[in-house]
């Protein structure tokens, strides 16, 4: 007779340090059943941002912490759309910049917590310390490491001067060099494959039926990357979506490795096809209409519908995250796993419940 075992899994964790309740029956050691649960990090953004506009880029910044740069982009686009008018091509540039350096910050981040979760502590470390290289690029071009309060309505507050631009050069090319030595050990290393290889596998089919968005989505052969409709400079950029067929936990690794470098490349296109010119005017009105937009934060498709009543104050904000269509996805890659691989497979997702919760 299979005895079940119902085991808890967060909302406290040693390995995911993120507010999620997982439970997961048990056959032994084996997975038969799979729910969760959210909801630990509300905040109330959503209601908060129905204030004045200009307020609402300093509160969507705080979203997020690893993110926080495209959730401004991705608000500030929003109302721009309403109130008609484009921000100039430099600051685009500048942007998209911010917004691959971010991507950057997230991919290592979340790589150095897959080596730490099958315990690979050296890969950790080293990641880490790549990281530090983009967290002081950020530093260096806006004074802060987390929140860049770049983006404002029409442009950008900030912007890159030639010794920023050679500086960014600079750190590009270590930190290239650092991901080559980092990425030759990942990828030939036997515990990391045996331990992400043919695990938490995800079917295109599923990806697709279940909403799956970003990596997540690539790394189970879905070819879908909102970068591709040409929002900010990307319309300027040479580069293809990143797809795997794997749909497994070393897919999802291997997807950020290699965006990873897509970004440092992506990077150094803005800075050999920037011109000078005027990165942001200011512009204050009453925003009467609606305007959605759409962008590609590290983790996924982010979507922010605003509304205005032809005042200052919106009336409005609506807010929909990557983590949440992704979250979806648990239940199939969870299912028949042995229990030691469930602090990965979920992981592999690359959860923010900051920004979920909101």
């Amino acid at each position: 007779m299979q005895i079940t075992t119902t085991v808890p899994f967060g909302p406290q964790h040693p390995i995911l340090p993120e507010p999620v309740h997982v439970k997961c029956e048990l056959e032994e050691e084996k997975v038969v059943s799979v729910s969760f649960e959210v909801g630990y990090a509300h905040r109330g953004m959503e209601k908060a941002l129905e204030t004045d506009y200009m307020k609402g880029i300093y509160l969507s910044e705080r979203i997020c912490g690893i993110c926080s740069n495209i959730h401004t982009t991705t608000y500030v686009n929003a109302i721009e759309k309403i109130i008609g008018i484009e921000a100039h091509k430099r600051a685009k540039y500048i942007r998209t910049i911010m917004a691959e350096l971010e991507r950057l910050h997230s991919h290592l981040l979340w790589l150095g917590h897959a080596g730490e979760a099958v315990g690979f502590e050296n890969l950790f470390m080293r990641l880490w310390d790549a990281r530090e290289i983009v967290m002081d690029t950020l530093e260096f071009i806006s004074g802060n490491r987390v929140q860049y309060a770049m983006n404002t309505i029409g442009g950008v507050r900030r912007d890159i001067t030639p010794k920023k631009e050679k500086m960014i050069e600079d750190h590009m090319n270590r930190l290239e060099e650092k991901m080559i030595e980092i990425k030759r050990d990942m990828l030939t290393d036997y515990l990391l494959k045996r331990r992400t290889a043919g695990v938490g596998v995800l079917k295109k089919e599923d990806a697709v039926r279940l909403g799956t968005v970003g990596p997540n989505a690539r790394a189970s052969g879905v070819p879908w990357d909102l970068r591709m409709t040409r929002y900010e400079a990307y319309e300027y950029i040479n580069f293809r979506p990143i797809v795997l067929e794997g749909g497994d936990n070393l897919s999802r690794v291997i997807i950020r490795v290699e965006e990873s470098f897509q970004a440092i490349d992506i990077i150094r296109q803005c800075l050999n096809q920037m011109t000078p010119g005027r990165t942001w005017y200011r512009y204050r009105h009453e925003v009467s209409g609606e305007a959605v937009a759409r962008t590609e934060p590290p983790r996924g498709e982010l979507f922010y519908y605003i509304k205005g009543n032809g005042t200052n104050v919106l009336e409005r904000v609506k807010i929909r995250t990557p983590t949440f269509m992704n979250l979806m996805t648990l239940p199939t890659i969870l299912m028949g796993l042995q229990f030691a691989d469930v602090p990965i497979t979920i992981l592999s997702i690359d959860p923010c419940f900051s920004c979920t919760d909101r």
